[in-house]
């Protein structure tokens, strides 16, 4: 396999623990717990179903890979690259939420639209809101 760009490449190291500082991550830590009653879904197979894509664009299967071993990883792709697709195809994977900061709040609403009209539960937060509908935003995604 060719070796990836320095953007493209992902630590395979245990990274801090979140939660501590400076603590090695575990096993447990790093990746979904495995079962053998819990099938993984095939990527390449959500893609296609879900996004209605044939193939991955460069980089975007090594990121996703990353994303599901539990792997830090940072991208640092073009515009238009697909991006966004690195942490969706994963939400769509991997159980809880997928928490996503993004300064731009019209590309916001244009991916949450997107993912809602695939079947996602996502809502945009941003500092056009008062109070009480960024409440009942997060109350929304708790259900």
């Amino acid at each position: 396999m060719p070796e990836l760009p320095a953007s493209l490449r992902t630590d395979s190291a245990p990274s801090p623990h979140p939660a501590t500082p400076g603590a090695a991550r575990t096993a447990e830590d790093a990746a979904p717990p495995a079962s053998a009653d819990l099938a993984v879904p095939d990527p390449a197979r959500v893609l296609h179903d879900v996004f209605g894509f044939r193939t991955f664009r460069p980089g975007q299967r090594q990121v996703i890979d990353a994303v599901l071993e539990g792997r830090d990883c940072i991208a640092v792709m073009p515009t238009g690259a697909g991006k966004s697709l690195t942490y969706q195809l994963p939400a769509r994977i991997l159980p809880g939420t997928v928490l996503v900061i993004s300064p731009l709040i019209s590309l916001m609403k244009d991916q949450v639209d997107a993912l809602q009209g695939l079947g996602f539960r996502a809502v945009e937060i941003n500092s056009t809101l008062d109070f009480e509908e960024r409440t009942a935003r997060l109350q929304a995604l708790r259900r």
